[in-house]
Parts: structure tokens; sequence; C-alpha cells
């Protein structure tokens, strides 16, 4: 089981846990994306009854909630999990009001929780969550990489051009290291990719990508489709039960055959395991990943030839230090509480940016079309 990531717990807003389903006494809950650091206690048996005790509803994205149901079938099998299914509810880009009832035992009075879904651009579905209350404005980040360029394009984020006034920041610090200063653009990298497998497939080889997570890369799919005109195969429960229902969101995989497929587990070497067909064939592996990284100059390659069929793809979903220290300084909250590691560097006025420009209304259609090309 992966570690946890968040403890779940914003400390202003009592009575709510986010990314985290071990928190029994609580009216709602909050999902920013679906990694299994994010969702501990999630698909345990025991967070059935605890649902049914606390009663409480759990929000999340359209494709975020995909994936849940989709998981809970998998995972739980017919063990009652209609009682996960049915209290999910899918938040968009609008403001929603959540009341949050009154709790004596913690000197809570009834309060109107105003919260605002914000892509996160970490994986597809993946969002931040902008809460608000009469006396409070919190920023969860959930795990998020957001370029310098494109911190002043969010309009959630902004009043009249000008960043919001934030109380507490809850932010990703995954990469807050001196060794990930830099990371490139994740669509530097791909294309970089794409052009190794275009060349492969030429050849009439065949390509396996190897992930990192089981779910956060639709993205390169999407793109391999686009770009190449191929759709990357993936194993038929998870084509039958999740991406086949979401063609407007994942339109580059496919359950038929192709000379790409998703290879999950990331360490297999057989892949007749993962595709029909696989024998006698010549594969590039593509491994995806960010952590081997360390120290990457933004003048390298983001390729690394292992061997002749085997390359390593620098392929970030989090932002570097430096990303993470201008998206913290540029809205210089009141308090910045770090996770998994903790926020140890002060906020320096020098890092704001000189000239940012505000475009209304850029960002949310750019990123509904393609979360990820940014």
């Amino acid at each position: 089981m992966a570690c946890c990531a968040f403890n779940g717990h914003i400390s202003e807003i009592p009575n709510i846990s986010v990314d985290n389903f071990t928190n029994k006494n609580v009216q709602v809950y909050f999902l920013s994306h679906t990694h299994t650091d994010h969702t501990p206690g999630l698909y345990d048996h025991r967070f059935i009854q605890t649902l049914k005790t606390n009663g409480a509803v759990m929000y999340m994205s359209e494709m975020s909630a995909a994936i849940v149901k989709y998981e809970v079938k998998c995972r739980l099998g017919s063990y009652d999990t209609d009682e996960i299914v049915k209290r999910i509810r899918v938040v968009g880009i609008e403001t929603i009001e959540v009341l949050l009832k009154a709790d004596p035992k913690r000197r809570q009075k009834e309060t109107k929780l105003y919260v605002t879904a914000i892509p996160a651009a970490h994986s597809i579905g993946s969002v931040m969550f902008l809460f608000k209350t009469d006396f409070i404005t919190v920023l969860y980040t959930g795990d998020f990489r957001i370029s310098v360029n494109d911190v002043p394009k969010f309009n959630q984020l902004h009043d009249n051009g000008a960043p919001i006034p934030i109380d507490t920041l809850y932010v990703d610090t995954t990469f807050l290291d001196d060794r990930y200063t830099t990371f490139p653009k994740r669509s530097v990298s791909v294309d970089a990719a794409l052009r190794e497998m275009e060349r492969w497939l030429k050849e009439k080889g065949r390509v396996a990508i190897k992930t990192s997570a089981k779910f956060g890369y639709e993205f390169v799919f999407n793109e391999v489709f686009k770009k190449l005109g191929v759709k990357v195969f993936v194993e038929e429960v998870r084509w039958r039960e999740l991406y086949s229902h979401l063609p407007h969101l994942v339109y580059g995989v496919t359950n038929d055959q192709s000379p790409v497929h998703l290879c999950w587990p990331k360490n297999r070497r057989d892949h007749t395991n993962c595709t029909p067909d696989a024998t006698d064939h010549k594969y590039l592996n593509i491994h995806l990943s960010a952590q081997k990284w360390a120290h990457y100059d933004p003048d390298d390659n983001p390729i690394n030839k292992i061997s002749e069929n085997e390359i390593d793809v620098c392929f970030s979903t989090h932002c570097s230090k430096t990303e993470l220290m201008y998206f913290v300084n540029y809205f210089k909250p009141k308090k910045v509480v770090g996770f998994p590691n903790r926020f140890r560097n002060e906020v320096k006025d020098e890092v704001r940016p000189k000239k940012a420009k505000f475009e209304d209304g850029k960002l949310e259609k750019q990123v509904l079309r393609e979360i990820f090309d940014i």
C-alpha cells in the first residue's frame, strides 16, 4: 500500500476530509485525484460502514468518479459497493455550496462552505480545491504541475487580474528538493518520445509504455493517437469498465489490437501478459518517470537511451522546486502547509512575477480541451 500523502485534516475547516478516507467523524469527503497515496481507506470494507454511520458524501471530478467506480468494483466486488458509489458527487468548474451542520462537540456552528474545483494539471481529472467560508480562504492543491507562465491564467485564483488573498495554502511538496530544480514541460518530453516511437513503428516494431502509476497518463495516450494515428491498447477489463465510457476524455485508447500498449504493472517483462499476439515482436520499452531525473538541466535531452530498445523519459506530473516556489511566492499565503514534505522555505518578494499577463477565460477552455498541454 502506498504511503498516505495527506492526513485529510484542514484545520481551518472541521468536519471535512481531503484525500484521506480513514477519518471517521466527517460530514464531507473530497478527492483531488485517484492515485493510491491520496485514497487511503477509500477501498476498504470499513469505509462502507463509516459512510453508513456518518452519512457523508464525496466530491470529485468526472474522471475521478469514473475511476473510483471502476476500482470499487475491481477491489470490493459485490460487497455492498453501491454504498460508496451512491455517495459520489461530481463537481465541475462551477463553485458549489456545501452546508456543514453544527457540531457542538467541536463548538462548530452551521457553516456554508463554498468549494471551487480548479484543474491541477497533475493527471487527467485531477483538481485543486478552493475552500471559502465567511471568515477563511484555503487552497488545497493536491498533487499539481503548473508552469510559471501559466499561474496568472487561473481565473478562479484571481480577482480583477490580481491574486486572491489566501489564508492557508496546503501545497504539494513532492519535489521540494534542490536535486529537482527544473523539469521539462510534459509536451516537450512527449514529443521527444513520440519521435522515437514513430521511428520504431516504421520498422514494424511494437511499443510498450511503462508508467509510474496505474492512472494519470491518459494525456500521453491521447497524444500518441493525435500525432501518430495509433491508439494505445489497454487490458479488456479497464477498457470495458472505464475508458469505453469516457471517449470524450480518453480517446487515445482501445481494446482492439494495436502495435502500442500500456504495460502495467510496470515491472512486466513478458508482454504476452498485457497484449494479445505479443510473441515474435521487437519491443521499444518506454519508461515515463521523474524521480530518477535529479539535477535535470533545461538544455538536457528529456530522453535517456538505456539500450537499443529501452528509453527513459523525463515526465513529471509534479511541480519542480522552481515551479513550486514561484507558485507559493506568487500568492503569498499567510500560512503554508506542505505535504508529503514539510514546507521549509520562506516566501520571498523577489520571486514575484514582474509582468504577469492575465488573459480572461483562456485557461479554463484550454484545460478542458487538453489538461496537460501547458
